[in-house]
């Protein structure tokens, strides 16, 4: 598949995507602009448009780091997961209890380790 077809396919599903929401919402998308950010946005944008029958898109400058300037903006979290795999007729609620403490544990030294010190 040529690089040209995986664009197309991406856009595609970015347009489909939009016509979704909007449709769900009442809105008309045609009435509207685009602002292009994030990387891979001013790659994007114009076949976007053209698939969804806007007439105007705005790409602001530095607009590759829209997302990053996003990131850098969201409040820090920290996730703690794990996997157990056993049958429900042998469910081990000691094992279960011992995995609930050991992700306990773990969040708390992430939270320590974050505390500002007093100067």
């Amino acid at each position: 598949m040529s690089a040209f077809a995986v664009n197309e396919m991406v856009d595609e599903t970015m347009a489909n995507a939009v016509r979704v929401h909007t449709v769900e919402k009442g809105h008309d998308v045609a009435k509207h602009s685009v602002i292009a950010f994030g990387g891979a946005a001013p790659l994007h944008v114009a076949r976007l448009v053209d698939k969804l029958g806007i007439d105007c898109f705005i790409i602001p400058k530095n607009a590759g780091v829209g997302s990053a300037v996003g990131f850098l903006q969201a409040p820090v979290s920290y996730e703690v997961v794990r996997s157990l795999h056993m049958p429900l007729n042998d469910l081990d609620h000691s094992r279960i209890d011992q995995i609930f403490h050991e992700m306990q544990e773990e969040a708390l030294g992430v939270v320590k380790a974050g505390q500002a010190t007093a100067l």
